[in-house]
């Protein structure tokens, strides 16, 4: 994830200076907020995400920042009403089609306080036939009971149609063009 590191500056960035609150949904590791505490070490962040473990390694490596951290999925977590300066995601949208994050897009919109601000970092497909074909291959994939519901695959799709398949260790990813 190294490779990600001048993203990650960027998206620090971005953050209005009295930014006192965050909400980073999919945190995983927090490698996005090791840039968000460089620049602002007092910022309060609540972090959610589905894996337990890396949600441990990333209150290990933060032990005496103000994290809050929650194993959930982030389309059921209540985010609240005018509670947040920022929410942020940083490569975990890309999972979803487009129609349960417009859903989480309102929810964002409804949480954040005025002025505040949703800064969303993540992959984006090349145009509409890339989307489509993907769309397609992923509907294939899971009719194949080798693929079951409970194995997330990586999506790309436009704010908010899918995009492309990354690696996941599975048969003909990604897909052939």
């Amino acid at each position: 994830m190294a490779i990600w590191e001048q993203s990650y500056q960027a998206f620090a960035a971005l953050l209005p200076p009295d930014c006192e609150s965050i909400l980073d949904l999919g945190c995983g590791t927090g490698l996005e907020l090791d840039q968000i505490w460089q620049r602002n070490p007092a910022i309060a962040v609540t972090g959610v995400d589905l894996c337990q473990n890396m949600l441990d390694r990333l209150h290990e490596k933060q032990k005496g920042k103000n994290l809050t951290l929650v194993c959930q999925d982030y389309f059921q977590y209540d985010l609240g009403s005018d509670k947040w300066d920022a929410v942020i995601s940083f490569e975990s949208l890309h999972h979803f089609f487009p129609e349960p994050k417009e859903a989480l897009y309102q929810k964002i919109y409804h949480s954040l306080k005025k002025g505040g601000i949703f800064l969303l970092g993540d992959y984006t497909a090349c145009c509409e036939d890339e989307e489509t074909l993907l769309r397609q291959t992923y509907l294939e994939k899971r009719k194949n009971p080798q693929f079951p519901p409970s194995v997330l695959y990586t999506l790309i799709f436009r704010s908010p149609s899918p995009m492309s398949w990354s690696s996941c260790g599975l048969p003909d990813f990604p897909p052939k063009m």
